[in-house]
């Protein structure tokens, strides 16, 4: 089973109307990986006039303005780090980060067992963090 890149036609699009919900403000700048850099979603941020981080399709405009592609620069190098370096710290942080996923199903394994090992911390932090809140409480009746 390979994982379909189709969602990410999308995906980009409910994501930016989510966190507009979300936040209560208008997204008016994105960082997206090349995977999303589709007609649907040039089309979707152009129209809501979002600068991307997306190489625009074609020749390079010839007096295409500093501001935009320094802003451009800016959002990928933002979304790199942030997002990218986020995943590679928490593979690393796993114990998962020699693990190649060289096929397929080596690459869903991947996916599915580093989803419940994010889970597994998450629900155990809640636990410690109840379980810590209830000895606060009986010290406080004592």
């Amino acid at each position: 089973m390979r994982l379909s890149t189709r969602a990410y036609a999308l995906k980009n699009k409910e994501c930016i109307e989510y966190q507009e919900v979300l936040t209560g403000v208008q997204v008016k700048r994105v960082g997206a990986d090349t995977i999303y850099a589709n007609n649907d979603n040039r089309r979707y941020c152009t129209e809501n006039g979002i600068t991307t981080c997306i190489i625009h399709k074609g020749p390079k405009p010839k007096e295409e303005m500093v501001v935009i592609s320094t802003a451009r620069r800016i959002i990928g190098t933002l979304r790199s780090t942030a997002m990218e370096g986020s995943f590679g710290n928490q593979k690393q942080h796993y114990g998962v980060g020699r693990i190649a996923a060289r096929n397929s199903r080596s690459e869903t394994l991947l996916l599915f067992f580093g989803i419940h090992t994010a889970n597994a911390a998450i629900l155990a932090a809640r636990k410690i963090a109840e379980k810590e809140k209830e000895k606060q409480r009986l010290k406080q009746r004592a």
